[in-house]
C-alpha cells in the first residue's frame, strides 16, 4: 500500500498546501475508489497520514461522524465498517485529479495493470499506450490499445480454444469469405504470412501468435 499510496498522491496537485481534513477526504477516495475497499474507517485513515509521515488529524472519527450527517457540507455515507464518499464529493474529488489532455486519476488505474501483466512485450505495449494517452495522443492511445486487446485474445484462442476456432473455420461453406492467417511475432511485429484452412495448420513457437483476418471477395 506504501508504493500505491506515493504514487497517488503525486498526482494530486498542491498536496502539500492541502488541509489535513481536505486530505482525509482524498485518503477515502484513495481507499475505496483506488484499492477497491468496500469502506473506509479510522484506523485506515490513520495508517495513510503515518505512510506519508504526516502529523494526523486530531479527530479523524469526528470529521467523519459530522461530514456524514444530512445537511450542507455532507461528503461521507455511513456503512457497517467504516465511510465511503458520497457521488457529488467523489465527482468533485475527480475534478481535482484531473490536469491537462488527461484524467491523472485514470492514468493512475491504468498503470496500475501493468502489474498484473506478466508477457513483457505485452506490458511494453501498455507501458507505450498509456504513455501516449498522458500527453493528450488520444488516438494513438486507442489505437495501441485496440492492438494489444487483439493480440491478447488471439492468444488466448490459440491457447484456450483452438479445436472451436478449428471447427469454426471448416464449417464456413461462405466461398466468397477468404480466411487468412498471419504469422507474428510476440513483439507485434509480421514476420510471415500464408493462407491455411485452420489453425494447427501453422506451427507455433511459444513466442508466436496466430492472426486470423477474414476477407470478402
Amino acid at each position: 500500500m506504501n508504493q500505491d499510496l506515493d504514487d497517488f498522491v503525486l498526482q494530486i496537485e498542491n498536496f502539500e498546501e492541502l488541509k489535513k481534513t481536505e486530505l482525509i477526504d482524498f485518503f477515502v477516495y484513495f481507499i475505496t475508489v483506488i484499492k477497491e475497499e468496500d469502506s473506509a474507517n479510522s484506523r485506515q485513515l490513520k495508517e495513510c497520514f503515518d505512510i506519508l509521515r504526516i502529523e494526523p488529524y486530531s479527530n479523524i472519527p469526528s470529521y467523519l461522524s459530522a461530514k456524514s450527517k444530512r445537511g450542507k457540507g455532507k461528503k461521507f455515507i455511513k456503512k457497517k465498517d467504516g465511510y465511503i464518499l458520497e457521488r457529488s464529493a467523489e465527482l468533485d474529488l475527480q475534478k481535482k485529479l484531473s490536469t491537462g489532455p488527461s484524467k491523472r486519476e485514470t492514468s493512475y488505474l491504468l498503470r496500475n495493470m501493468l502489474s498484473d501483466i506478466t508477457d513483457s512485450h505485452q506490458k511494453s505495449f501498455l507501458q507505450e499506450a498509456i504513455d501516449c494517452y498522458e500527453i493528450g495522443a488520444k488516438r494513438a492511445s486507442i489505437v495501441l490499445a485496440w492492438i494489444l486487446t487483439v493480440n491478447h485474445l488471439y492468444k488466448y484462442i490459440y491457447k484456450h480454444k483452438k479445436n472451436e476456432f478449428d471447427a469454426a473455420l471448416s464449417a464456413n461453406t461462405d466461398k466468397r469469405v477468404k480466411i487468412w492467417f498471419f504469422v507474428t511475432s510476440c513483439g507485434f511485429g509480421l514476420i510471415e504470412h500464408a493462407a491455411h484452412r485452420a489453425a494447427n495448420q501453422v506451427d507455433h513457437g511459444d513466442e508466436v501468435s496466430l492472426v486470423p483476418i477474414a476477407t470478402c471477395a
